[in-house]
């Protein structure tokens, strides 16, 4: 009998997934699809058939009649409200958002149990997303496992099956056998052996690369096309809902982008005789922040909180996120810079050398807290990242602000060999990415790794 695996449609990613697709299909799996853009859906249901694709606009899902009393009683318990108001664009949208996601549950069910799918591969960025990881997780009836397949970064050209919307746990499926010479050896050279260097990561070089052609004439021209041309789909719930939203948006990212050029900033070189933490900003919106980072998404009231606890001699530094620059407003950098002893970095200084010569790096849930710890610096994360058992890494929250206390002790932590002992039974070969960022994502024989790993965590 063949394996029943669906994927999440989601923007440039799918280009991705269907590659993996169709090496799964030629090993024996049945294909499905869940997707909420129009004309992605029609190329799907072409590919793949309309029964096996599950569209889900905004006015199709209203439109689609649930008897919920024919439904497992605890479906109802999963709570929409706090999915939507962490939605990047359904929060604009309350009121059909939340009838949206109250039907949508009832629907996504139906078509993972009624089809016997086994699997489920997406992301936990949108509201759809995190919705169907919940049904897969809580609701008994639903065997259906959600995977969430994303890049490790360290070291480079891994990646893992994450099983929640916090990218908190691993599926570590693989046994002493599965695990390859090759990826022991990268862990070994990458994170246990200390006379190696960590290598900055591959989306550095390829992000700056990214920003330069987005800043072009050509680019900027395109841009400003599109705000005033391109069709929206207004039932996709991923996409604003009218051009004057998407104009306003993206006019204002162009002034406040101009106007950060003048925020004042210190270099890196002005930290040199100055013991300070580290707090790398979040683009935000973005999953890593408004969704596993939940609860503590406001960055400007984590930096006030960190900095109420600096001793008389101590100094955050802040740095921007170089794919944020024109999210934020100028009120937001003035309110930080206001705080005292609080250091706007300039944003081109090098995160690495600058977690070197802190004392510690604070992050929601980024990957300068793994570098950190690797790197024998303190770390101290606002949610709990896949490697909050890692030493020098620390889960904080409020209670440890509120007791003045930002170090929880209350466990024995792992060593960099125990670390990695544990991570091999999770890591994965190859690259997850979409084309639009990184085309290496889609070569032949990346495809081929992919689909390995993903039929392997299927079987296990």
């Amino acid at each position: 009998m063949s394996s029943k695996i669906c994927f999440i449609s989601n923007f440039y990613l799918t280009e991705l997934y269907e590659k993996i697709a169709i090496e799964l299909r030629q090993k024996g799996c049945e294909i499905f699809w869940i997707c909420p853009n129009k004309a992605i859906y029609d190329r799907l249901a072409k590919r793949w058939g309309t029964e096996n694709v599950l569209y889900i606009g905004i006015s199709t899902i209203l439109a689609t009649p649930v008897d919920t009393l024919s439904f497992p009683e605890c479906i109802s318990d999963i709570v929409s409200n706090d999915i939507l108001i962490r939605d990047r664009i359904l929060k604009h949208r309350v009121v059909i958002g939340e009838k949206y996601l109250q039907k949508l549950k009832y629907t996504a069910f139906d078509f993972l149990t009624s089809n016997n799918i086994k699997a489920v591969f997406g992301e936990v960025t949108w509201s759809h997303e995190v919705l169907i990881n919940r049904i897969c997780l809580q609701v008994n009836e639903c065997e259906t496992i959600y995977y969430n397949p994303h890049t490790l970064r360290i070291p480079q050209q891994t990646f893992g099956f994450f099983l929640d919307e916090f990218q908190r746990d691993l599926s570590q499926h693989k046994n002493t056998q599965d695990i390859a010479l090759e990826m022991k050896e990268r862990y070994i050279n990458t994170i246990i052996d200390d006379s190696n260097e960590l290598p900055p990561p591959d989306y550095l070089k390829l992000n700056d690369q990214i920003i330069k052609k987005s800043n072009s004439v050509k680019s900027q021209f395109s841009k400003l096309s599109n705000l005033f041309f391109k069709q929206v789909d207004q039932q996709d719930p991923t996409l604003e809902a009218s051009r004057l939203q998407r104009f306003t948006a993206g006019g204002l990212k162009f002034i406040r982008a101009k106007i950060y050029t003048i925020v004042k900033k210190y270099n890196a070189s002005d930290l040199k005789d100055k013991k300070f933490y580290l707090y790398p900003l979040h683009k935000q919106p973005e999953a890593s922040i408004d969704v596993i980072g939940k609860y503590y998404d406001n960055q400007l009231l984590n930096i006030r909180n960190i900095a109420s606890q600096l001793k008389d001699d101590e100094f955050l530094a802040v740095k921007e996120h170089s794919n944020a620059i024109g999210d934020r407003s100028y009120a937001f950098y003035k309110k930080l810079t206001r705080y005292p002893r609080v250091l706007l970095v300039n944003d081109n200084a090098n995160t690495k050398a600058l977690i070197k010569a802190s004392i510690g790096v604070f992050t929601v849930s980024g990957t300068a807290a793994l570098e950190a710890s690797l790197m024998g610096s303190k770390s101290f994360c606002f949610s709990d990242v896949y490697f909050r058992e890692l030493e020098n890494c620390h889960v904080v929250s409020l209670e440890h602000f509120n007791k003045d206390v930002l170090i929880e002790a209350k466990e024995v932590k792992l060593t960099k060999a125990q670390f990695v002992d544990s991570m091999l039974k999770a890591a994965c070969n190859g690259m997850i990415s979409n084309p639009k960022s990184d085309i290496r994502c889609i070569h032949p024989d990346n495809i081929k790794n992919l689909a390995q790993e993903f039929y392997a965590v299927i079987n296990k």
